[in-house]
């Protein structure tokens, strides 16, 4: 027998025991920002009633002239939602000393279900609202309430990333509709739905660091600015507010302007398939969904991704 191996050729390799999960956005960054409501069924009914207004009393006894008042009625509906895998028997008895995937594709089921979390609330804010008694009266986004990728507080042209001059008329543009800035006590908080890309925007721009530089480059590293001309800013993965064309629209919003409802929580089922030669099926399940309840509380601010 010829031996033709040299002995480093014998070194042995050894494997981690534990599985790492693909970089990913691992959990719900946007559910603190909206209000939560549990739905039973598939719907969930919100009533909104009109404003009024005074008028003079013109003399003594005279009769009553009641206002009759106005309302809408908003509904949330959810959707089911489901992502499953199986594992081999084979395939845990051949990997051997290294554990079986198992836990690592729970954890990865949590993360995706996060993430469509966020997709959802992202929906609700740009997409359309249904109302009327039967809530099939389709109201799509206003285009009113939108900030142009091209908007310059000084009139100057040419597109834009995320800018100071954008995220204040957003403020203004809310005060203006009475849905901020009353400084009253229960005053909405308020919201921001952005990228990573718009956060490096905002700390290129001289207006808005400098404000308070230090600070606001602090809070950025964690994907979030908590007060921005009274807005909790989040940053949440890219896919979930992609480019269309050269164009990303991005949202701020009122928290009391909107609603998201479960029916359901993520939950796992974990069961071996006598009908599938005993592999492991791995299931997780949810249920939920959004909609606006005052489409003058989202605004959406367009930013150039060219």
């Amino acid at each position: 027998m010829a031996f033709t191996s040299t002995v480093p050729e014998h070194f042995p390799s050894l494997y981690q025991d534990e599985w790492r999960l693909e970089l990913q956005q691992l959990t719900s960054r946007l559910q603190g920002l909206v209000p939560t409501y549990a739905v039973q069924g598939d719907s969930r009914r919100f009533n909104k009633l009109g404003k009024v207004e005074s008028t003079p009393m013109t003399g003594r006894f005279v009769d009553s002239a009641p206002q009759d008042v106005t309302t809408e009625m908003r509904s949330l509906y959810v959707d089911f939602r489901t992502v499953e895998n199986f594992v081999s028997k084979v395939d845990s008895i051949r990997l051997g000393e290294i554990d079986s995937p198992h836990n690592a594709i729970i954890k990865s089921h949590m993360a995706a279900a996060g993430r469509d979390r966020d997709g959802a609330i992202i929906a609700m804010l740009g997409g359309s609202a249904y109302e009327g008694k039967n809530g099939t009266s389709e109201v799509v986004f206003d285009s009113a309430n939108a900030i142009a990728k091209n908007y310059n507080y000084d009139g100057t042209t040419g597109d834009k990333g995320l800018t100071y001059d954008k995220i204040v008329n957003a403020r203004a543009r809310l005060g203006s509709k009475n849905v901020a800035g009353q400084n009253v006590e229960g005053s909405s908080p308020l919201g921001m739905v952005i990228t990573h890309d718009e956060l490096e925007d905002l700390l290129h721009d001289d207006k808005f660091i400098n404000r308070d530089y230090r600070a606001k480059l602090e809070e950025a590293q964690s994907g979030s600015i908590v007060d921005a001309f009274g807005f909790t800013i989040i940053a949440v993965d890219a896919t979930l507010l992609p480019v269309v064309s050269t164009t990303r629209g991005c949202y701020a919003f009122a928290k009391d302007c909107v609603a998201f409802g479960y029916a359901a929580e993520p939950e796992t089922f974990v069961d071996v398939l006598p009908t599938k030669r005993h592999d492991t099926q791995i299931r997780s399940e949810w249920a939920w969904g959004g909609t606006r309840l005052d489409d003058e509380g989202v605004i959406q601010i367009n930013v150039d991704r060219a």
